[in-house]
């Protein structure tokens, strides 16, 4: 009995130790699970990155082609313009300081234009001008400045009508009026602490003589036939400008513009208006009134 109790006990203890090993076993197999599924886990990301890998090489030649089909597809390039060409632009307008504006650059391109065409600008070959401006002569319209060397005024007033024409066909003067007018120095009174020794401030320097030499270029090809100035109480000045009543036609539509731009250019208020008679009536009433006087004597 005796025996039978230690086997018993023993097969209980050896119970025991199988029941205390099952549980390692299956803790091993629950971790080789893991195991397993993280080795499969490793082999499949180099596959996924292979094809990962793979794909950019599949749409690199996609790439490739669309560059090519861009490349072959002509694409139209802007004619450039010849040396000779931009030169000859670039000695239409010479500023004393500065570059030209983009503004002054296309007046430049359209005198060169009107050069080129050859119909009676020769001379416009040997000129230039000096500076562009655009100013608003009200009514919602715009005029164009010149400004030109005053050496070179005198050209130009001979082929200003026909120049005047040719510019207002181009796209930098459309709708605009065009006004050509000598660039002018003033000169300020010599006083003590600017009096220069060697030379005398000549009389074409001074204001007076100035804004009255842009008076004229303004109403070019008219003339001045009267002018007044008109004191007002408040020792304000109104110049009244009588043009001749033969332009009447070709300026009429312009007074307001030259009223506008003496107002701007010299800072004076000036009205301008036409006569009822012409300055060709007027002297040949002077030269009536001189021949009765004659035959008098």
């Amino acid at each position: 009995m005796v025996i039978f109790n230690k086997m018993s006990t023993g097969n209980k203890s050896a119970s025991k130790g199988n029941n205390n090993r099952a549980p390692s076993n299956k803790g091993a197999s629950s971790q080789a699970k893991p195991a397993s599924t993280s080795t499969a886990a490793k082999t499949a990301a180099p596959s996924t990155q292979s094809t990962a890998s793979a794909a950019p090489t599949n749409s690199a030649p996609a790439a490739s082609t669309s560059a090519a089909g861009s490349s072959a597809a002509p694409k139209a390039r802007q004619p450039r313009q010849k040396k000779s060409v931009v030169k000859g632009i670039s000695k239409k307008i010479q500023k004393r300081q500065g570059r030209p504006t983009a503004y002054e650059s296309q007046v430049a391109q359209a005198l060169y234009d009107v050069q080129s065409r050859g119909e009676g600008f020769a001379a416009l070959k040997d000129l230039h001008i000096t500076a562009a401006k655009e100013y608003e002569v009200g009514s919602g319209k715009q005029a164009t400045v010149l400004f030109v060397p005053v050496p070179q005024l005198k050209k130009f007033r001979a082929i200003q009508s026909k120049l005047v024409q040719e510019l207002e066909k181009s796209a930098a003067f459309r709708d605009r009026q065009i006004f050509i007018v000598a660039n002018r120095t003033i000169l300020k009174a010599p006083t003590k602490k600017n009096r220069i020794s060697q030379q005398k401030r000549p009389r074409s320097r001074t204001a007076t003589a100035v804004h009255e030499a842009v008076l004229d270029d303004l109403v070019f090809p008219s003339e001045i036939v009267g002018k007044s100035v008109r004191v007002k109480l408040d020792n304000s000045r109104v110049i009244k400008v009588q043009l001749d009543p033969k332009d009447r036609e070709r300026s009429k539509n312009k007074t307001e513009a030259y009223s506008r731009l003496y107002k701007r250019l010299t800072g004076k208020v000036a009205v301008f208006e036409f006569p009822a008679y012409s300055l060709a009536d007027l002297q040949g009433h002077l030269a009536a009134e001189k021949a009765s006087r004659s035959a008098n004597k």
